[in-house]
């Protein structure tokens, strides 16, 4: 058992996720009985001072004795680091606006643009571009430190790590929860009082286990029985990934849609960020921002968006009160985040042995036997000192594990692409991409996106 525990997060200058981080950080019981130093690192050196004086305030809160400290440099925070978490992104929602709208201009008819497809490759090739060095400094400074990415897209970018680096790296994310909202939906039974299991790729997963721990009883069936009776209460992507091919996972569209060339048949070819997808409120006194659409998405009524975004702005207002000191914190701002980094770093450092629902590592033992050893996969894992332990899940059904062994192919050609610079790599990943409908289209959209995020993006030969 570790007596002392140095986590470093980079992307500090996020107010949301970092203050997540931080709020888990000061309240973890098992965090409390080590001594524990954390480093906050941003090369936004006033976001990062921020969000150090929040830390401050938070660990006041709890009466937390960890240490917290700041700094734009990361290779001055990494030194005998045990855990960095790492969450970064440029100029997110502009060039991510970019990514949709030129792709689309292309004749791409995908339907989101972050994690997969034309777009989506263009938001990997950028954030391996941050990634990477990031991580050589890490295997350069402190080798043994775990990683824990957040950044996407995320089957591509810890594939890169994983490949590319010495480093032991899991991804996290929480789209399993979506997941866990059906059963608890479906089965009127809180998910954490079951057994559920989940396999696939980070936003392209399904159940293969729901059981009553206590009893062992099976709940698939009718688990399914209730998919079937409620089918209508389901987007219609996923419908049809239920009714065609027996799978139900991350139940979102957008995110499900991103790997599929035919999903623009079924999701509505509107942007869900964009500005085309809600009026216009004259009454407002600010313009409609993508940050307001980010805030919105989801809502089924569109009509009544002034009025979201109305008490959004009040809600940000207040969430800014907080983070900046105007307003005090209090037991609803400090609850427990939901995201997985803490309590799996205490698994590890305590070695506690605890399954967690959801990691993303790369295939090697075989864990999904019917997809690619060297492809990232999803799924549970139990976390000791020795690190992640996955599960062993039984085969995917057939069509599904045929989506995800193209998009290890993918997953691989963008890494090789980025390794060697190569502009024949990367049109070779667009061409292998599912939604790319045009060899002529995909090689012009190629040169224009590289000219266009120059700045953001590395030299391809």
């Amino acid at each position: 058992m570790k007596d002392k525990i140095k986590i470093v997060l980079i992307g500090a200058g996020s107010r949301t996720f970092a203050s997540c981080v931080i709020n888990d950080i000061v309240s973890n019981p098992d965090l409390a009985a080590v001594k524990v130093e954390v480093w906050l690192v941003d090369i936004n050196e006033d976001s990062v001072k921020r969000m150090l004086d929040y830390a401050e305030r938070a660990a006041a809160y709890r009466k937390s004795k960890v240490q917290i400290f700041a700094t734009a440099d990361r290779r001055q925070a990494l030194p005998g680091a045990d855990f960095v978490i790492v969450a970064v992104d440029i100029r997110r929602h502009e060039l991510w606006e970019q990514d949709f709208r030129v792709a689309l201009a292309f004749g791409f008819r995908h339907v989101f643009g972050e994690n997969a497809g034309p777009g989506g490759l263009f938001h990997a090739l950028r954030n391996l571009h941050i990634i990477m060095p990031i991580c050589r400094d890490i295997e350069a400074i402190c080798p043994e430190a775990a990683v824990f990415n957040f950044t996407n897209p995320e089957a591509i970018i810890l594939t890169a790590i994983l490949t590319q680096t010495k480093l032991r790296a899991f991804g996290l994310c929480h789209g399993f929860y979506a997941l866990w909202e059906s059963v608890k939906r479906l089965l009127g039974r809180e998910p954490e009082t079951l057994d559920i299991r989940t396999a696939g790729i980070n936003h392209l997963f399904t159940f293969y286990k729901i059981s009553d721990p206590v009893t062992g009883e099976d709940l698939i069936p009718e688990f399914r029985r209730k998919i079937a009776e409620n089918i209508d209460s389901f987007d219609n992507l996923t419908r049809f990934l239920f009714e065609k091919f027996g799978v139900l996972g991350y139940h979102h569209q957008e995110h499900t849609g991103e790997f599929i060339g035919y999903a623009h048949e079924l999701c509505t070819p509107l942007w869900d960020f964009g500005i085309e997808t809600c009026p216009i409120p004259p009454h407002l006194d600010r313009a409609v921002t993508t940050s307001d659409l980010y805030w919105a998405r989801g809502k089924e009524d569109r009509k009544a968006l002034p009025t979201f975004l109305a008490d959004n702005n009040k809600g940000q207002k207040r969430f800014d009160a907080y983070i900046d000191g105007t307003s005090p914190l209090d037991e609803e701002f400090m609850k427990p985040s939901g995201e997985l980094a803490i309590p799996i770093i205490c698994d590890i450092a305590f070695d506690r042995n605890i399954r967690r629902p959801a990691v993303n590592v790369l295939n090697t033992g075989r864990y999904i036997p019917n997809l690619s050893e060297d492809g990232c996969i999803e799924i549970a894992a139990v976390f000791n000192r020795c690190g992640a332990v996955p599960d062993h899940a039984p085969p995917l059904p057939e069509g599904f594990a045929a989506m995800l062994r193209v998009q290890h192919s993918v997953h691989k050609l963008m890494v090789m692409a980025y390794q060697e610079k190569s502009r024949s790599l990367l049109l070779q990943t667009l061409l292998t991409d599912p939604v790319t409908n045009s060899a002529s289209k995909a090689e012009k959209f190629m040169d224009y996106m590289l000219e266009l995020q120059a700045p953001y993006l590395p030299e391809m030969r």
